[in-house]
């Protein structure tokens, strides 16, 4: 009978200690159950790159309609992510140059959003399909700095068009419809 104590005492001595190595390998720390708002930029913070452990909260979330994640790093320009779903893999943010920094910036959605449309951060559009169910989580792929914060969205599709480019098309529209009006007038 002690014998058998002693082994089961044993294997959940051991079950626990495995288990301790793989969530902390993983780098999860809080998770987090997100009801998010479309559009809405939300700040996660980070560890990881060159012989740091990796490290984020992981972010859980179900969406209603076929919609998008989009991914920025920010404030100090070098880093890529890797994106995990739970334990698959979920894809990588784009590469960029280290080098650009903002100082003082100006942390609202306004300023995310330049961030992204910038081009000067690593940055990734993930698709998310309706009814699915997700826990994200962020690894530095590459992490010069070590960690910091970045962010992410659900939803609600960046600018593809820059504003200057619009004003151009909607004055060529304009322009156009004056033309038609005139040629009909004649």
């Amino acid at each position: 009978m002690k014998k058998r104590a002693r082994i089961l005492v044993l294997m959940l001595s051991l079950l626990f200690v495995v288990s301790f190595t793989t969530l902390s390998s993983a780098g999860v720390g809080v998770v987090v159950d997100l009801d998010p708002v479309m559009g809405h930029w939300y700040k996660f913070y980070w560890s990881g790159g060159e012989g740091v452990i990796p490290y984020s909260d992981m972010y859980k979330f179900t969406v209603t309609e076929d919609t998008y994640l989009y991914v920025t790093d920010a404030y100090l320009s070098g880093d890529q992510f890797k994106l995990w779903n739970f334990d698959s893999s979920f894809g990588m943010t784009s590469s960029v140059d280290q080098g650009y920094n903002v100082i003082n910036p100006h942390e609202n959605q306004t300023f995310v959003q330049q961030e992204y449309d910038s081009g000067k951060y690593s940055t990734g559009m993930f698709a998310l399909e309706a009814g699915e169910s997700y826990g994200i989580t962020f690894d530095a792929f590459v992490g010069p700095f070590g960690g910091g914060g970045s962010y992410f969205k659900i939803g609600e599709a960046s600018s593809a068009v820059p504003e200057p480019f619009t004003a151009l098309l909607f004055g060529l529209g304009l322009a156009g419809l004056a033309g038609l009006r005139r040629k009909i007038r004649k």
